[in-house]
């Protein structure tokens, strides 16, 4: 009797067990996947074309049709709608142009601009090509500049170890360039140099700074891969104050440039790119 009461006890004891690690792993399991999804950034679907490095003559004036569109599938981007066009005297944004995302292979995204036209067909004009390394990291941008003498030109990424940027090369038609990266105490870009030879030997500087940084989240890391938001996408926090000055082959100052901004943020101190 004991033998057999002995034994009944030992079994309710390790079902009991049983059960309790069972619901410890569960609730493990959910902690997990609410880290998981805390991972993914906090998505933009829109934002003004006046905080980013497009060309200055875009006016500044925040229309409604004067936002640029992010369009996600699966916390990616798919679709990129308004694009900087050119006109007689500067630039506009034109909203009947598109960007479209597609990814292949784990390692490559395609971004095709479209246009609607007024017939309702999408016409295709250019085709950029990122690749991607085994980390996720952008490694090598392709531009296709077909119509002028059927070349592509690449830009190539290089990073330390802690995945910042911290060199990029490029080679166009007439020319080639090598640009460094370099950061602040809280990896936040402070100033990128470039230095450009053409095809008869003459070299040229551009210096690059940012500066007046705030302290809230950068929310565009994870839209690197368009040309007007890489520089933003580069940094920790948002900042507030850039300056570019280039070199002719002499060492002369040839242009130079300033840009502030006071960005504005939310009640909870978020940096808000679309007012």
């Amino acid at each position: 009797m004991k033998t057999y009461l002995k034994y009944g006890l030992q079994t309710l004891s390790g079902k009991i067990l049983y059960y309790f690690i069972s619901i410890i792993l569960f609730m493990q399991l959910l902690s997990c996947e609410k880290d998981d999804d805390n991972n993914y950034p906090e998505l933009i679907n829109r934002f003004h074309p006046k905080y980013m490095h497009y060309p200055s003559l875009i006016p500044l004036q925040n229309y409604e049709d004067n936002l640029v569109d992010l369009v996600y599938v699966n916390q990616k981007i798919v679709k990129r709608i308004g694009v900087a066009a050119a006109l007689p005297f500067g630039y506009t944004l034109n909203k009947n142009f598109y960007d479209t995302l597609i990814y292949t292979n784990n390692n490559r995204i395609n971004i095709i601009q479209k246009e609607n036209n007024h017939s309702g067909e999408d016409r295709s004009y250019n085709d950029r090509i990122v690749i991607l390394d085994s980390k996720g990291r952008i490694s090598k941008k392709l531009y296709d500049n077909s119509s002028t003498a059927n070349r592509v030109d690449t830009v190539h990424y290089y990073f330390d170890n802690r995945n910042l940027i911290i060199k990029s090369t490029q080679r166009e038609y007439f020319y080639q360039s090598e640009s460094h990266f370099f950061y602040n105490s809280k990896l936040n870009l402070d100033s990128i140099v470039t230095i450009t030879v053409n095809d008869n030997g003459f070299s040229y500087k551009e210096i690059e700074t940012f500066s007046n940084y705030d302290n809230s989240e950068n929310p565009l890391k994870h839209l690197i891969i368009f040309d007007e938001l890489f520089k933003r996408a580069l940094s920790n926090n948002n900042y507030q104050k850039y300056t570019y000055d280039s070199y002719d082959y002499e060492g002369n100052i040839s242009s130079y440039a300033i840009r502030t901004w006071e960005l504005p943020h939310d009640e909870n101190g978020k940096v808000v790119f679309d007012e």
